[in-house]
């Protein structure tokens, strides 16, 4: 919808939106919709503004943008349409590196063996790391389930136990 708009009038919409309240419907639609892919699309969700993330994070690093990681992927897919640079990114992004070991150690001491068959999920988390299907969303599904199961069946079998 944004790319039809020419860039100076996009540039005054976004200098406008910033200056809205946080919450104000629309402000993020045009905020998100006057930057270019590689500035808006971080994989699955933005979901913290910097500015937010100092707030909340302990030991923040600014200077550290995900653009480092994110540059790389969307200058290998240059060549794709914007859907498939989303794909390209989410797919070489989520739950791979440092997330794909506490994925896979939340998946093998889950305690959940009566609804997840641990087996096919680690099988799936496999595949989805070297890149050749993307399950994110599957396997975030999953991961949602079992933390959940995690806390409120298993701690709640531990402290009825204790009783």
């Amino acid at each position: 919808m944004f790319s039809y708009i020419p860039s100076s009038l996009k540039h005054a919409l976004k200098h406008i939106a910033h200056v809205f309240p946080d919450g104000v419907k629309g402000k993020s639609f045009i905020e998100r919709g006057c930057c270019s892919l590689e500035e808006r699309y971080v994989g699955n969700a933005k979901i913290f503004k910097d500015y937010e993330k100092m707030d909340f994070l302990k030991n923040y690093n600014k200077s550290l943008s995900y653009t480092l990681v994110t540059k790389p992927l969307y200058d290998a897919a240059t060549k794709y349409d914007d859907i498939t640079k989303m794909q390209y990114v989410d797919i070489n992004t989520w739950l791979k590196n440092e997330l794909y070991s506490w994925a896979e150690s939340t998946i093998k001491n889950s305690m959940a063996d009566e609804y997840i068959n641990k087996e096919n999920t680690l099988k799936m988390l496999e595949v989805h790391r070297t890149g050749h299907i993307d399950y994110s969303r599957k396997l975030w599904t999953i991961i949602t389930f079992i933390l959940w199961h995690k806390v409120f069946v298993e701690e709640n079998k531990l402290q009825a136990k204790a009783i």
